[in-house]
Protein backbone atom coordinates (compact mmCIF):
# COMPACT_ATOMS: atom_id res chain seq x y z
CA UNK A 1 0.00 0.00 0.00
CA UNK A 2 2.99 2.34 0.10
CA UNK A 3 2.56 4.64 -2.71
CA UNK A 4 -0.63 5.14 -2.21
CA UNK A 5 -3.18 8.14 -2.80
CA UNK A 6 -4.65 8.92 0.68
CA UNK A 7 -7.99 9.92 1.71
CA UNK A 8 -8.37 12.02 5.27
CA UNK A 9 -12.44 12.31 6.61
CA UNK A 10 -13.32 14.27 9.27
CA UNK A 11 -17.24 14.49 8.08
CA UNK A 12 -19.70 12.51 9.69
CA UNK A 13 -21.78 12.60 6.78
CA UNK A 14 -18.81 11.20 4.26
CA UNK A 15 -17.92 8.80 7.19
CA UNK A 16 -21.58 6.89 6.87
CA UNK A 17 -21.44 7.46 3.04
CA UNK A 18 -18.05 5.18 2.92
CA UNK A 19 -19.37 2.89 5.77
CA UNK A 20 -21.97 2.21 3.01
CA UNK A 21 -19.92 1.18 -0.16
CA UNK A 22 -18.82 -2.01 1.54
CA UNK A 23 -18.59 -3.25 -2.17
CA UNK A 24 -16.03 -1.11 -3.37
CA UNK A 25 -14.55 0.29 0.18
CA UNK A 26 -13.50 -2.59 1.92
CA UNK A 27 -11.39 -2.78 5.67
CA UNK A 28 -9.95 -6.25 5.08
CA UNK A 29 -7.03 -5.43 3.47
CA UNK A 30 -6.15 -3.29 6.82
CA UNK A 31 -7.04 -5.86 8.84
CA UNK A 32 -4.99 -8.38 6.84
CA UNK A 33 -1.67 -6.40 6.79
CA UNK A 34 -1.69 -5.07 10.09
CA UNK A 35 -2.67 -8.52 12.00
CA UNK A 36 -0.06 -9.67 9.85
CA UNK A 37 2.74 -7.74 10.95
CA UNK A 38 1.73 -7.40 14.90
CA UNK A 39 1.88 -11.25 15.14
CA UNK A 40 4.40 -12.52 12.40
CA UNK A 41 2.04 -14.65 10.36
CA UNK A 42 4.39 -16.08 7.40
CA UNK A 43 3.84 -14.73 3.77
CA UNK A 44 1.93 -17.71 2.53
CA UNK A 45 -0.58 -17.99 5.64
CA UNK A 46 -1.27 -14.54 4.94
CA UNK A 47 -2.56 -15.25 1.52
CA UNK A 48 -4.93 -17.84 2.25
CA UNK A 49 -6.54 -15.33 4.40
CA UNK A 50 -6.37 -12.48 2.10
CA UNK A 51 -8.18 -15.10 -0.79
CA UNK A 52 -11.60 -14.12 -1.86
CA UNK A 53 -11.35 -11.86 1.04
CA UNK A 54 -13.74 -9.36 -0.86
CA UNK A 55 -15.85 -11.53 -2.97
CA UNK A 56 -19.07 -11.89 -1.42
CA UNK A 57 -20.09 -14.88 -4.02
CA UNK A 58 -17.27 -17.17 -2.10
CA UNK A 59 -17.34 -18.44 2.18
CA UNK A 60 -13.53 -17.31 2.41
CA UNK A 61 -11.49 -17.60 5.65
CA UNK A 62 -12.05 -14.03 6.87
CA UNK A 63 -15.64 -13.83 5.87
CA UNK A 64 -16.10 -16.93 7.23
CA UNK A 65 -14.45 -16.29 11.16
CA UNK A 66 -15.77 -12.57 10.96
CA UNK A 67 -19.68 -14.39 10.62
CA UNK A 68 -18.67 -16.64 13.43
CA UNK A 69 -16.93 -14.08 15.76
CA UNK A 70 -20.39 -12.20 15.42
CA UNK A 71 -22.73 -14.92 15.93
CA UNK A 72 -20.69 -16.40 19.18
CA UNK A 73 -19.68 -12.88 20.26
CA UNK A 74 -24.02 -11.32 20.05
CA UNK A 75 -25.65 -11.51 23.56
CA UNK A 76 -27.02 -14.59 24.41
CA UNK A 77 -25.65 -18.76 25.04
CA UNK A 78 -22.62 -18.76 23.29
CA UNK A 79 -21.46 -15.62 25.10
CA UNK A 80 -22.81 -15.85 28.76
CA UNK A 81 -20.38 -18.34 29.53
CA UNK A 82 -17.57 -15.66 28.69
CA UNK A 83 -19.64 -13.77 30.66
CA UNK A 84 -19.43 -15.60 34.06
CA UNK A 85 -15.73 -17.03 33.86
CA UNK A 86 -14.53 -13.33 33.21
CA UNK A 87 -16.44 -12.09 36.24
CA UNK A 88 -15.63 -15.25 38.66
CA UNK A 89 -11.98 -14.09 37.64
CA UNK A 90 -13.05 -10.49 38.79
CA UNK A 91 -14.25 -12.24 42.06
CA UNK A 92 -11.13 -13.96 42.53
CA UNK A 93 -8.79 -11.00 42.02
CA UNK A 94 -10.70 -8.31 44.22
CA UNK A 95 -10.90 -10.97 46.88
CA UNK A 96 -7.24 -11.80 46.99
CA UNK A 97 -7.19 -7.44 46.78
CA UNK A 98 -9.35 -7.14 49.71
CA UNK A 99 -6.71 -9.78 51.89
CA UNK A 100 -3.41 -7.72 50.62
CA UNK A 101 -4.27 -4.65 48.63
CA UNK A 102 -5.93 -1.78 51.40
CA UNK A 103 -3.72 0.37 52.34
CA UNK A 104 -0.46 -0.86 49.82
CA UNK A 105 0.54 2.15 47.17
CA UNK A 106 -0.32 0.86 43.89
CA UNK A 107 -0.26 1.98 40.24
CA UNK A 108 -3.95 1.89 38.99
CA UNK A 109 -3.51 1.69 35.15
CA UNK A 110 -0.46 -1.66 36.24
CA UNK A 111 -3.55 -3.28 38.62
CA UNK A 112 -6.34 -2.58 36.27
CA UNK A 113 -4.24 -3.91 33.42
CA UNK A 114 -3.07 -7.10 35.55
CA UNK A 115 -6.47 -7.95 35.96
CA UNK A 116 -8.04 -7.50 33.15
CA UNK A 117 -5.43 -9.49 31.16
CA UNK A 118 -6.13 -12.58 33.53
CA UNK A 119 -9.74 -12.44 33.37
CA UNK A 120 -10.31 -11.34 29.59
CA UNK A 121 -8.39 -13.94 28.44
CA UNK A 122 -9.39 -16.80 30.94
CA UNK A 123 -12.87 -15.92 29.76
CA UNK A 124 -11.49 -16.42 25.95
CA UNK A 125 -9.34 -19.46 26.26
CA UNK A 126 -10.39 -21.90 29.37
CA UNK A 127 -9.17 -23.34 32.17
CA UNK A 128 -5.74 -24.25 30.28
CA UNK A 129 -5.52 -20.64 29.03
CA UNK A 130 -1.86 -19.81 28.52
CA UNK A 131 -2.01 -16.20 30.44
CA UNK A 132 -2.48 -17.77 33.73
CA UNK A 133 1.04 -17.79 33.83
CA UNK A 134 1.98 -14.13 35.25
CA UNK A 135 5.33 -13.69 32.96
CA UNK A 136 3.39 -14.41 29.77
CA UNK A 137 0.58 -12.04 30.92
CA UNK A 138 3.38 -9.45 31.55
CA UNK A 139 4.98 -10.44 27.69
CA UNK A 140 1.63 -8.97 26.15
CA UNK A 141 2.00 -5.75 27.59
CA UNK A 142 5.91 -5.78 26.34
CA UNK A 143 4.67 -7.02 23.19
CA UNK A 144 2.09 -4.14 23.06
CA UNK A 145 4.87 -1.19 24.04
CA UNK A 146 6.66 -2.16 20.54
CA UNK A 147 3.42 -2.44 18.20
CA UNK A 148 4.47 0.44 16.23
CA UNK A 149 7.96 -0.60 15.66
CA UNK A 150 6.45 -4.13 14.84
CA UNK A 151 3.79 -3.00 12.49
CA UNK A 152 6.48 -0.79 10.50
CA UNK A 153 8.09 -3.85 9.92
CA UNK A 154 11.72 -2.59 9.32
CA UNK A 155 13.95 -5.39 11.17
CA UNK A 156 11.83 -5.90 13.83
CA UNK A 157 13.95 -7.83 15.94
CA UNK A 158 16.53 -5.16 15.85
CA UNK A 159 14.19 -2.11 15.95
CA UNK A 160 11.92 -3.78 18.27
CA UNK A 161 13.93 -6.26 19.92
CA UNK A 162 11.59 -6.77 23.57
CA UNK A 163 8.43 -6.17 21.77
CA UNK A 164 9.57 -9.20 18.98
CA UNK A 165 10.80 -11.56 21.46
CA UNK A 166 7.77 -11.43 23.60
CA UNK A 167 5.88 -12.02 20.35
CA UNK A 168 7.81 -15.36 20.04
CA UNK A 169 7.18 -16.24 23.90
CA UNK A 170 3.26 -15.49 23.40
CA UNK A 171 3.10 -17.48 19.81
CA UNK A 172 4.92 -20.65 21.45
CA UNK A 173 2.96 -20.51 24.72
CA UNK A 174 -0.40 -21.14 21.66
CA UNK A 175 1.54 -23.70 19.82
CA UNK A 176 1.43 -25.82 23.13
CA UNK A 177 -1.97 -24.73 23.92
CA UNK A 178 -2.82 -26.05 20.60
CA UNK A 179 -0.92 -29.43 20.75
CA UNK A 180 -2.57 -30.34 24.24
CA UNK A 181 -5.78 -29.24 22.67
CA UNK A 182 -6.37 -26.37 24.83
CA UNK A 183 -9.58 -25.10 22.33
CA UNK A 184 -11.42 -27.99 23.56
CA UNK A 185 -12.34 -26.39 26.77
CA UNK A 186 -12.38 -22.76 25.41
CA UNK A 187 -14.84 -20.07 24.42
CA UNK A 188 -17.44 -21.03 21.39
CA UNK A 189 -15.28 -18.02 19.78
CA UNK A 190 -12.16 -20.01 20.13
CA UNK A 191 -13.80 -23.41 19.12
CA UNK A 192 -15.17 -21.80 16.19
CA UNK A 193 -12.01 -19.87 14.82
CA UNK A 194 -10.03 -23.57 15.44
CA UNK A 195 -12.50 -25.09 13.05
CA UNK A 196 -12.33 -22.75 10.66
CA UNK A 197 -8.63 -22.78 10.52
CA UNK A 198 -8.76 -26.19 9.98
CA UNK A 199 -11.28 -25.64 7.07
CA UNK A 200 -8.42 -23.72 5.00
CA UNK A 201 -5.40 -26.13 6.40
CA UNK A 202 -4.11 -23.40 8.45
CA UNK A 203 -1.93 -25.10 11.14
CA UNK A 204 -1.44 -24.40 14.99
CA UNK A 205 1.49 -21.95 14.29
CA UNK A 206 -1.03 -19.87 11.85
CA UNK A 207 -3.72 -20.58 14.55
CA UNK A 208 -0.84 -19.09 17.10
CA UNK A 209 -0.36 -16.18 15.48
CA UNK A 210 -4.09 -15.57 14.83
CA UNK A 211 -4.87 -15.57 18.16
CA UNK A 212 -2.16 -13.09 18.93
CA UNK A 213 -4.53 -10.70 16.96
CA UNK A 214 -7.51 -11.82 19.05
CA UNK A 215 -5.83 -11.33 22.25
CA UNK A 216 -5.17 -7.54 20.82
CA UNK A 217 -8.82 -7.48 20.57
CA UNK A 218 -9.96 -8.24 23.86
CA UNK A 219 -7.23 -6.16 25.88
CA UNK A 220 -5.81 -3.50 24.06
CA UNK A 221 -9.22 -1.02 24.49
CA UNK A 222 -10.83 -2.43 27.00
CA UNK A 223 -8.15 -2.00 29.78
CA UNK A 224 -7.73 1.79 29.25
CA UNK A 225 -11.11 2.13 28.73
CA UNK A 226 -11.93 0.24 32.66
CA UNK A 227 -8.66 2.89 33.83
CA UNK A 228 -9.90 5.99 32.73
CA UNK A 229 -13.61 5.55 33.88
CA UNK A 230 -12.40 4.83 37.21
CA UNK A 231 -10.20 7.37 36.90
CA UNK A 232 -13.28 9.98 36.39
CA UNK A 233 -15.39 8.56 38.87
CA UNK A 234 -13.25 8.13 41.73
CA UNK A 235 -11.87 12.40 41.06
CA UNK A 236 -15.34 13.70 41.23
CA UNK A 237 -16.61 12.80 44.96
CA UNK A 238 -20.58 13.80 43.80
CA UNK A 239 -20.36 11.37 40.44
CA UNK A 240 -18.83 8.34 42.65
CA UNK A 241 -21.69 8.87 45.64
CA UNK A 242 -24.46 9.03 43.21
CA UNK A 243 -23.32 5.48 41.11
CA UNK A 244 -22.68 4.03 44.26
CA UNK A 245 -26.22 4.54 45.02
CA UNK A 246 -27.35 3.68 41.92
CA UNK A 247 -25.66 0.30 42.26
CA UNK A 248 -26.45 -0.02 45.56
CA UNK A 249 -29.25 -2.78 45.40
CA UNK A 250 -27.20 -4.70 43.35
CA UNK A 251 -24.45 -5.25 46.53
CA UNK A 252 -26.14 -8.40 49.42
CA UNK A 253 -23.40 -8.84 52.26
CA UNK A 254 -23.14 -11.64 54.31
CA UNK A 255 -21.58 -11.10 57.61
CA UNK A 256 -21.61 -14.48 58.58
CA UNK A 257 -19.99 -16.38 55.27
CA UNK A 258 -17.73 -12.83 54.97
CA UNK A 259 -19.23 -12.52 51.49
CA UNK A 260 -19.88 -9.64 49.21
CA UNK A 261 -22.31 -11.09 46.39
CA UNK A 262 -22.64 -8.63 43.40
CA UNK A 263 -25.51 -9.63 41.43
CA UNK A 264 -25.37 -7.82 38.03
CA UNK A 265 -28.40 -7.53 36.07
CA UNK A 266 -27.90 -8.95 32.42
CA UNK A 267 -26.71 -7.55 29.28
CA UNK A 268 -30.04 -6.38 27.97
CA UNK A 269 -30.54 -4.41 31.99
CA UNK A 270 -27.21 -2.97 32.08
CA UNK A 271 -28.35 0.31 31.05
CA UNK A 272 -32.06 0.98 32.55
CA UNK A 273 -30.28 -0.57 35.88
CA UNK A 274 -27.76 1.45 35.90
CA UNK A 275 -28.07 4.88 33.65
CA UNK A 276 -25.64 7.05 35.27
CA UNK A 277 -23.01 4.64 35.00
CA UNK A 278 -23.77 3.53 31.79
CA UNK A 279 -23.44 7.16 30.60
CA UNK A 280 -20.41 7.59 32.14
CA UNK A 281 -18.76 4.62 30.22
CA UNK A 282 -20.10 5.93 27.26
CA UNK A 283 -18.50 9.34 27.57
CA UNK A 284 -15.17 7.21 28.53
CA UNK A 285 -15.57 5.50 25.00
CA UNK A 286 -16.19 9.12 23.49
CA UNK A 287 -13.26 10.66 24.96
CA UNK A 288 -10.68 7.72 24.56
CA UNK A 289 -11.72 5.27 22.17
CA UNK A 290 -11.03 8.07 19.44
CA UNK A 291 -8.49 5.60 17.35
CA UNK A 292 -9.05 6.03 13.32
CA UNK A 293 -10.57 3.49 10.92
CA UNK A 294 -9.18 2.70 7.29
CA UNK A 295 -10.82 1.38 4.05
CA UNK A 296 -8.73 0.22 0.71
CA UNK A 297 -10.52 1.45 -2.39
CA UNK A 298 -11.47 -1.49 -4.51
CA UNK A 299 -12.71 0.41 -7.23
CA UNK A 300 -13.40 3.62 -8.52
CA UNK A 301 -16.06 5.03 -5.80
CA UNK A 302 -18.54 8.38 -6.02
CA UNK A 303 -19.35 9.22 -2.48
CA UNK A 304 -21.76 12.43 -1.71
CA UNK A 305 -21.35 14.75 1.11
CA UNK A 306 -25.25 14.73 1.87
CA UNK A 307 -24.34 16.72 5.30
CA UNK A 308 -26.86 16.27 8.33
CA UNK A 309 -28.12 18.77 10.43
CA UNK A 310 -25.57 18.60 13.35
CA UNK A 311 -22.94 19.53 10.65
CA UNK A 312 -25.18 22.49 8.93
CA UNK A 313 -28.43 23.16 9.71
CA UNK A 314 -28.68 25.00 6.75
CA UNK A 315 -27.06 22.50 4.06
CA UNK A 316 -29.67 21.43 1.03
CA UNK A 317 -29.13 18.66 -1.67
CA UNK A 318 -28.91 21.57 -4.14
CA UNK A 319 -25.22 22.20 -2.43
CA UNK A 320 -23.91 18.61 -1.96
CA UNK A 321 -20.38 17.81 -2.84
CA UNK A 322 -19.11 14.67 -4.97
CA UNK A 323 -16.16 13.31 -4.77
CA UNK A 324 -14.45 10.50 -6.68
CA UNK A 325 -11.96 8.10 -4.89
CA UNK A 326 -9.49 6.27 -6.93
CA UNK A 327 -8.84 2.76 -7.10
CA UNK A 328 -5.37 1.62 -5.00
CA UNK A 329 -6.55 4.79 -2.50
CA UNK A 330 -6.32 4.59 1.13
CA UNK A 331 -9.09 5.96 3.39
CA UNK A 332 -8.32 7.56 6.70
CA UNK A 333 -11.69 7.52 9.01
CA UNK A 334 -10.92 10.58 11.93
CA UNK A 335 -12.64 9.71 15.12
CA UNK A 336 -11.58 12.65 17.31
CA UNK A 337 -13.00 15.65 15.15
CA UNK A 338 -16.27 13.75 15.44
CA UNK A 339 -16.37 13.13 18.84
CA UNK A 340 -15.56 16.13 19.84
CA UNK A 341 -17.69 18.25 17.56
CA UNK A 342 -19.35 20.95 19.14
CA UNK A 343 -21.70 20.78 16.13
CA UNK A 344 -22.79 17.17 17.07
CA UNK A 345 -22.10 17.29 21.20
CA UNK A 346 -22.88 20.49 22.10
CA UNK A 347 -20.59 23.62 23.48
CA UNK A 348 -18.60 21.63 26.20
CA UNK A 349 -17.76 18.89 23.76
CA UNK A 350 -13.92 18.70 24.72
CA UNK A 351 -15.26 18.14 28.27
CA UNK A 352 -15.56 15.04 30.03
CA UNK A 353 -19.59 15.36 30.94
CA UNK A 354 -20.56 11.63 32.94
CA UNK A 355 -24.05 12.56 32.23
CA UNK A 356 -24.06 13.49 28.63
CA UNK A 357 -26.00 10.42 27.51
CA UNK A 358 -28.68 10.72 30.12
CA UNK A 359 -30.01 13.01 27.93
CA UNK A 360 -33.45 12.34 26.34
CA UNK A 361 -32.39 10.98 23.54
CA UNK A 362 -28.99 10.56 24.63
CA UNK A 363 -26.05 11.99 21.89
CA UNK A 364 -25.96 7.99 21.23
CA UNK A 365 -29.34 7.40 19.67
CA UNK A 366 -29.27 11.21 18.34
CA UNK A 367 -26.47 11.07 16.26
CA UNK A 368 -26.20 9.44 13.11
CA UNK A 369 -24.35 6.14 12.98
CA UNK A 370 -21.15 8.38 11.32
CA UNK A 371 -21.19 10.33 14.65
CA UNK A 372 -19.84 7.94 17.31
CA UNK A 373 -17.38 5.46 16.28
CA UNK A 374 -15.83 4.35 19.57
CA UNK A 375 -16.62 0.70 18.04
CA UNK A 376 -16.20 1.50 14.86
CA UNK A 377 -19.37 1.74 12.50
CA UNK A 378 -20.83 0.28 9.51
CA UNK A 379 -19.65 -3.41 8.45
CA UNK A 380 -16.53 -3.32 11.07
CA UNK A 381 -18.61 -3.17 14.40
CA UNK A 382 -16.24 -4.58 17.15
CA UNK A 383 -17.81 -7.92 17.52
CA UNK A 384 -16.47 -7.90 21.12
CA UNK A 385 -18.46 -4.66 22.13
CA UNK A 386 -21.04 -6.58 24.10
CA UNK A 387 -18.23 -8.40 26.19
CA UNK A 388 -16.84 -5.51 26.71
CA UNK A 389 -19.44 -3.71 28.76
CA UNK A 390 -20.41 -6.55 30.83
CA UNK A 391 -16.45 -6.71 32.04
CA UNK A 392 -15.82 -3.18 32.42
CA UNK A 393 -19.47 -2.07 34.11
CA UNK A 394 -18.82 -5.43 36.19
CA UNK A 395 -15.33 -4.85 37.00
CA UNK A 396 -16.05 -1.11 37.79
CA UNK A 397 -19.52 -1.92 40.53
CA UNK A 398 -16.90 -4.27 42.12
CA UNK A 399 -13.97 -1.81 42.83
CA UNK A 400 -16.04 1.24 43.76
CA UNK A 401 -18.56 -1.21 46.28
CA UNK A 402 -15.77 -1.96 47.87
CA UNK A 403 -13.05 0.94 47.96
CA UNK A 404 -12.01 4.74 48.24
CA UNK A 405 -9.20 5.16 46.37
CA UNK A 406 -7.05 7.95 47.62
CA UNK A 407 -4.20 9.57 45.67
CA UNK A 408 -1.76 10.60 49.05
CA UNK A 409 1.64 8.12 48.08
CA UNK A 410 3.80 7.91 45.31
CA UNK A 411 5.22 4.87 43.50
CA UNK A 412 7.49 4.38 46.63
CA UNK A 413 4.97 4.48 49.40
CA UNK A 414 6.02 8.03 50.07
CA UNK A 415 3.32 10.51 51.03
CA UNK A 416 2.69 13.12 48.12
CA UNK A 417 3.94 16.94 48.51
CA UNK A 418 0.82 18.13 46.87
CA UNK A 419 -1.94 15.41 47.99
CA UNK A 420 -5.59 15.19 47.30
CA UNK A 421 -7.41 13.85 50.69
CA UNK A 422 -10.36 12.59 48.86
CA UNK A 423 -10.32 10.89 45.95
CA UNK A 424 -7.56 11.37 42.64
CA UNK A 425 -6.88 13.73 39.84
CA UNK A 426 -7.23 12.38 36.12
CA UNK A 427 -4.24 12.98 34.55
CA UNK A 428 -3.21 13.61 31.21
CA UNK A 429 -3.48 11.36 27.83
CA UNK A 430 -0.18 10.06 26.49
CA UNK A 431 -0.33 11.70 22.68
CA UNK A 432 2.47 9.92 21.35
CA UNK A 433 0.66 6.20 20.80
CA UNK A 434 -0.07 3.71 17.81
CA UNK A 435 -2.99 4.97 16.86
CA UNK A 436 -4.64 1.67 16.12
CA UNK A 437 -5.84 1.87 20.75
CA UNK A 438 -7.81 3.79 23.12
CA UNK A 439 -5.75 6.52 25.11
CA UNK A 440 -3.49 5.35 27.65
CA UNK A 441 -2.25 7.73 30.38
CA UNK A 442 0.69 9.93 30.35
CA UNK A 443 2.18 8.53 33.56
CA UNK A 444 0.59 6.56 36.32
CA UNK A 445 -1.71 7.09 38.79
CA UNK A 446 -0.70 6.03 41.87
CA UNK A 447 -2.77 5.77 45.47
CA UNK A 448 -4.20 3.69 47.78
CA UNK A 449 -7.53 1.31 48.26
CA UNK A 450 -8.54 2.42 51.89
CA UNK A 451 -11.91 1.26 53.20
CA UNK A 452 -14.97 3.40 51.72
CA UNK A 453 -15.59 6.66 54.26
CA UNK A 454 -18.93 6.50 53.64
CA UNK A 455 -19.13 2.94 55.07
CA UNK A 456 -21.03 1.35 52.29
CA UNK A 457 -18.15 -1.33 52.05
CA UNK A 458 -19.19 -3.09 55.67
CA UNK A 459 -18.77 -1.65 59.29
CA UNK A 460 -16.12 1.54 58.80
CA UNK A 461 -16.08 0.43 54.92
CA UNK A 462 -13.50 -2.32 55.93
CA UNK A 463 -14.45 -5.92 54.02
CA UNK A 464 -10.73 -7.36 54.60
CA UNK A 465 -10.72 -11.03 54.77
CA UNK A 466 -14.38 -11.07 53.10
CA UNK A 467 -14.94 -12.95 49.71
CA UNK A 468 -16.58 -11.31 46.55
CA UNK A 469 -18.95 -13.24 43.89
CA UNK A 470 -20.52 -12.01 41.40
CA UNK A 471 -23.67 -12.88 39.91
CA UNK A 472 -25.90 -12.28 36.52
CA UNK A 473 -29.65 -11.97 37.62
CA UNK A 474 -32.52 -11.78 35.04
CA UNK A 475 -34.86 -8.92 35.62
CA UNK A 476 -38.60 -9.65 36.70
CA UNK A 477 -40.86 -6.45 36.86
CA UNK A 478 -39.29 -4.91 39.62
CA UNK A 479 -36.67 -6.89 41.29
CA UNK A 480 -33.80 -9.08 39.62
CA UNK A 481 -33.63 -12.87 40.44
CA UNK A 482 -30.25 -14.95 40.57
CA UNK A 483 -29.53 -16.46 37.40
CA UNK A 484 -26.29 -18.37 38.49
Amino acid sequence: MLGSKSYVVSSPSLTLAIQKSVGTLSFNPFIVEVFKRMSGMPEPSAAIIRQDMDNKAVESYLQLTQKLEYSSMAPGPGLEPMYHDALKEFGSHLTASLASQPGRPIGLFRWVRDIFTVASTRAMFGPTNPFADPELANKVWEWDAGLKTLIVNIFPSITAPKAYKARNAIRAAFIRYYEDNGQNTASAVVRARHRTATKFNLGIEDMACLDIGLVFGLLVNVVPTAFWLLCHIYSDPTLLAAIRTEFSPLLTRDPSQKKLNINLPPHSALRPTLPLLHSAYQETLRHYATAPSGRYVLADTLITDSGSPNDNPNKTPQNNRTYLLKKGGIIQLLTTPIHFSPAIYGPDARLFNARRFLADPAPAERCRPGEFRAFGGGGTLCPGRHFAIVKILGFVVGVLGLWDFVGDVDGKGEEKKKKKKKGIEVPEREHERISLEAARPEKEVWGRFVGRADGGGGEGGDLQGWSVEYRIGEVRGEGMTEKG
